[in-house]
């Protein structure tokens, strides 16, 4: 993987909503060349700058919770789309400069947008990490209350969330201590990345599909079925000394006879070709 692919150090110890975002858009930039990651992040700055002149002297807390929501969704009129991968244009959802052109975006995208404006204003929220939804935490003097992007920003305590579950999503296993884990900044980006993957066709955008599993197995090295994915992928495209080599990681950590069978036969092929070509194999 080359230089440009690799997510800096810098993101991933620092992390926060902003080296998010700068990383979002490095990947963006990669699927749409025509989007400087700059321009993604300028963007994204120059709300902030919006928002920020709106502020008032002796404002409390909960006046600039009020004076983000208004910003976000009456002023600025996000709309946020839960359809995902069920929508007409998947994809448009999670494209950071397409959420920003039409404003209308995935919960997770326009959570952390709204995360990193409230930051900006000095209200301290955090991700919270309850699948199918993304919502954010806010400590209201002491007590956690969430806040709905699918609802403009409406304010829930954490009881009326595990109704709001129960009812929504129908999840039935919500125990209140789920509700105290933020995301991290690896999950949340992974999260991102097996997201956007899903929303391409195998049969017309493999390299595209390809470029996220390599930033994926950047983040999850220990993801051994990445590899056996990603060697699928190459062999498609016909790097076949690639796949071997990604293959041969695989099998070093997974015995044969727990691995799919198409991996173990694709696996045996590949090893015999090496030895019917040895000589023109080239293998790192």
């Amino acid at each position: 993987m080359d230089g440009e692919r690799r997510p800096t150090n810098l993101y991933r110890l620092v992390g926060g909503p902003l080296n998010l975002f700068r990383e979002m858009a490095r990947v963006n930039q990669y699927l749409e060349p025509a989007v400087p990651a700059e321009w993604i992040i300028k963007r994204i700055q120059f709300y902030s700058y919006e928002l920020q002149s709106r502020l008032q002297s002796n404002q409390t807390e909960r006046d600039r919770l009020a004076l983000l929501n208004h910003f976000f969704f009456e002023e600025k009129k996000f709309i946020c789309s839960p359809k995902g991968r069920h929508s007409d244009n998947p994809q448009s959802l999670l494209s950071l400069a397409k959420v920003f052109n039409k404003r209308t975006g995935s919960p997770s995208i326009l959570a952390l947008l709204y995360s990193y404006l409230a930051e900006r204003v000095d209200v301290p929220l955090s991700l919270v990490n309850l699948k199918p939804t993304c919502l954010l935490k806010w400590n209201d003097g002491g007590r956690s209350r969430f806040i709905d992007m699918n609802r403009n920003g409406v304010t829930i305590s954490s009881d009326e969330l595990i109704e709001l579950l129960h009812s929504r999503f129908q999840m039935t296993s919500v125990v209140s201590t789920s509700l105290l884990e933020d995301i991290t900044f690896d999950t949340f980006i992974t999260d991102y990345l097996v997201s956007l993957r899903a929303t391409f066709d195998p049969a017309l955008d493999l390299n595209q599909i390809l470029f996220l599993q390599d930033t994926l197995i950047e983040y999850l090295p220990s993801q051994i079925q990445l590899l056996a994915e990603r060697a699928q992928m190459h062999q498609s495209l016909g790097n076949t000394k690639l796949a071997l080599n990604d293959l041969k990681r695989f099998f070093s950590f997974c015995e044969k006879d727990k691995a799919p069978q198409e991996i173990v036969a694709l696996y045996e092929e590949l090893l015999l070709m090496y030895e019917r070509n040895r000589p023109n194999f080239d293998l790192i």
